[in-house]
């Protein structure tokens, strides 16, 4: 799915063009890189709409296919930091739209939030809107359409999949403090299949944004290898098409990453790893509560949720852990496997 880097402009230093052509709508400006962060933003940008109800919204985010079929959103743009940096977008906001709101960005009439000690979801509405939002508006949303279910279905027809027994995996790289070893992806695949479930992977190898910021932990970012044993959908769907899967599939099993926020959008049971960051802070509103469908595995060990606990966090840069390579405080396999039997009782 394509989509542009801005509305049609034959000339930007046109004040008149820009107030003729935006000037009954209003624009949002999602300057988060990471699919997680773009999809905490769904409920600020819902909440825009029930304060301006006679303004179009428009949406500029590097993952623009969150708001394909967002009904609070009229367009949808492909966020460029070319384009960003050229003062084109500034123009765009100064002289067109009415108004504008950055939810990653503070400004100097705001206090500054630290994402690791405030809800996503809150983070973004007191940054856009400097207010939080009711619990019961901090739902995630990420919509689909038939196109995607029919797309889905033909990628998995030959696969032969039992959905009630479906447990999605995102065996993926990312902080080193969130990053599950391979061996544990392989050893809870081993322990899943052996009880008659099926292991469903899925992410992207390459992050679908190039990063900005030139640091080892972001050049390792990407996906481990699929578990042998596990269906393997690794660079096989597109985001939605990942979010169909999750609405048919029992389970899903994650770290603290986008598909645990593209779960939060679905009816699935999750099951959440939480090392250096607190679950609080990533939670979202479903079905009447924060714990509906949610298991929370903790840090394990002497740690905890180090980048919140400590006023000197044990984390540097990007959730490297400072007692090794591997954070410490990562569960085992068997830990994970036996919180998911618990799971599995409750239902």
């Amino acid at each position: 799915m394509e989509f542009s880097d801005s509305p049609q402009v034959t000339d930007i230093n046109d004040h008149n063009e820009l107030k003729e052509k935006l000037g009954n709508r209003i624009s949002v400006w999602i300057t988060a890189m990471s699919l997680g962060d773009t999809i905490c933003t769904t409920p600020t940008v819902r909440k825009l709409k029930e304060l301006y109800p006679d303004y179009k919204i428009d949406v500029y985010a590097y993952h623009p296919e969150i708001f394909t079929y967002n009904p609070h959103v009229d367009r949808v743009y492909n966020f460029k930091d070319q384009l960003s940096l050229s003062d084109y977008y500034t123009m765009l906001n100064k002289y067109g739209y009415t108004k504008y709101f950055i939810p990653y960005i503070s400004s100097e009439n705001k206090p500054k939030w630290d994402t690791f000690k405030t809800n996503l979801i809150d983070f973004c509405s007191l940054m856009a809107l400097n207010q939080t939002l009711k619990d019961s508006e901090k739902w995630l949303e990420v919509p689909v359409s038939e196109k995607e279910n029919k797309s889905l279905d033909e990628k998995l027809k030959e696969l032969n999949i039992n959905f009630e027994k479906a447990v999605v995996v995102h065996p993926s790289i990312t902080w080193p403090s969130r990053t599950w070893p391979a061996v544990q992806w392989q050893e809870l695949t081993r322990l899943l299949t052996r009880a008659g479930y099926q292991v469903i992977a899925v992410g992207k190898t390459v992050p679908h944004v190039a990063r900005k910021l030139e640091n080892q932990s972001d050049k390792n970012m990407g996906m481990l290898p699929c578990p042998k044993g596990a269906v393997n959908l690794i660079d096989s769907l597109t985001v939605l098409e990942t979010v169909s899967l999750l609405r048919c599939s029992k389970f899903l099993i994650t770290l603290d990453s986008g598909l645990l926020h593209l779960g939060f959008c679905t009816d699935i049971n999750i099951i959440g790893m939480f090392t250096s960051v607190h679950p609080k802070f990533r939670q979202a509103w479903r079905n009447g509560s924060f714990e509906y469908k949610f298991t929370i595995v903790p840090p394990q060990g002497k740690c905890c949720y180090c980048s919140y606990n400590s006023p000197n966090p044990l984390i540097t840069s990007f959730g490297r852990c400072s007692f090794g390579d591997i954070a410490i405080c990562l569960p085992t396999a068997k830990q994970v496997y036996n919180y998911f039997i618990e799971m599995m009782n409750r239902e």
